[in-house]
């Protein structure tokens, strides 16, 4: 099985969707130092070999030309983890909330959720990694 580490020193989290990305540099007001944090997509894009450069504000996996066969635009383009771009609704029932979002959006909603606290938080990515990609998450740090 695949392992994904996330470093929680580096995890962006909980901050909110406007203030998160694969990448984002963290400046002041923010209490720490200056650097680069991401959120649990980000660390799963890098051991995947994408580029840092490449990841650097971008909200999610789909958004990264490097995951696409031919290019996000073409056509007869492929994305290489398509359960990240598998429509909720055919897992969900129907009646949830979710049902017409993205697998990708919903891991980065969990993963950004202001109301989540940390434990939470990391026990529902791990279990959607775990049951939607085959991937265990470790946290660590």
């Amino acid at each position: 099985m695949e392992r994904l580490v996330i470093d929680r020193r580096y995890w962006l989290r909980g901050r909110g969707g406007e203030a998160s990305g694969l990448l984002m540099s963290r400046i002041s007001p923010y209490p720490l130092p200056a650097g680069d944090e991401m959120c649990c997509l980000g660390f799963f894009c890098l051991q995947q070999g994408i580029a840092r450069d490449d990841l650097r504000y971008r909200s999610v996996p789909s958004n990264v030309n490097a995951f696409w066969s031919e290019g996000p635009f073409s056509r007869s383009a492929t994305f290489r983890f398509p359960w990240l771009r598998e429509h909720t609704g055919n897992r969900l029932r129907e009646s949830s909330d979710l049902g017409g979002a993205l697998w990708e959006d919903v891991l980065a909603i969990i993963n950004d959720c202001k109301t989540i606290d940390d434990a939470t938080r990391e026990v529902w990515l791990a279990e959607g990694f775990k049951t939607l990609g085959g991937i265990e998450v470790e946290f660590v740090n």
